[in-house]
């Protein structure tokens, strides 16, 4: 699990205005997409470098929010560690475990 803070400023009104509806949730659909890809190409260790995780999403962010009118000004990572999952069991989910 990652989760982080992308400062920017808007650079070009136009760009910014036209090419794109909501900031926020284009940036981090931006950069899940990214963190995606860096976690599939790395093993464990390399993917615990918040150095080297903070360089690859600046990078990418930097090139696609450009166009989008945006100037990318810092990342920040806030929390770096294993998601833990779980199910939550109800009565319905028991009558239908039981009626199979």
């Amino acid at each position: 699990m990652v989760s982080g803070a992308i400062q920017y400023s808007i650079s070009n009104a136009q760009k910014a205005i036209l090419h794109i509806q909501d900031f926020d949730k284009s940036l981090e659909a931006l950069a899940l997409g990214i963190i995606l890809e860096f976690a599939s190409k790395r093993t464990l260790e390399e993917c615990e470098n918040i150095d080297l995780l903070k360089k690859e999403i600046l990078q990418g962010i930097k090139a696609a929010a450009g166009d989008w009118g945006l100037r990318i000004q810092k990342i920040y990572i806030t929390d770096l560690g294993e998601a833990k999952n779980f199910r939550l069991l109800t009565n319905k989910t028991k009558e239908i475990i039981e009626g199979e």
